[in-house]
């Protein structure tokens, strides 16, 4: 087993959940992790602290107000057309 989820599953086992639990769990983080960091042009690293960080909270009853890590800016926006405004 790769040492990054070694970490995750014995985490998960720290918070309570089964071994065979765990590793699932641990698996789904991973993959949602790296979804993430695809989908917001960011590095896996700060999805999964996202992804721990909400995890955490929900184990201890809380609600998260943080809002997900922002998508990496890689391009510029496009220029906004010159033309007449409609009135």
């Amino acid at each position: 087993m790769e040492e990054h989820l070694k970490s995750l599953v014995a985490l998960c086992e720290n918070m309570g959940a089964s071994p065979e639990q765990a590793l699932t769990m641990a698996r789904q983080l991973w993959k949602r992790s790296e979804q993430i960091a695809c989908e917001r042009n960011i590095k896996q690293v700060e999805a999964m602290d996202y992804l721990l960080r909400l995890m955490v909270r929900g184990r201890q009853g809380g609600v998260w107000t943080d809002p997900p890590p922002e998508k990496a800016s890689t391009a510029p926006e496009p220029a906004k057309k010159q033309g007449k405004s409609q009135d």
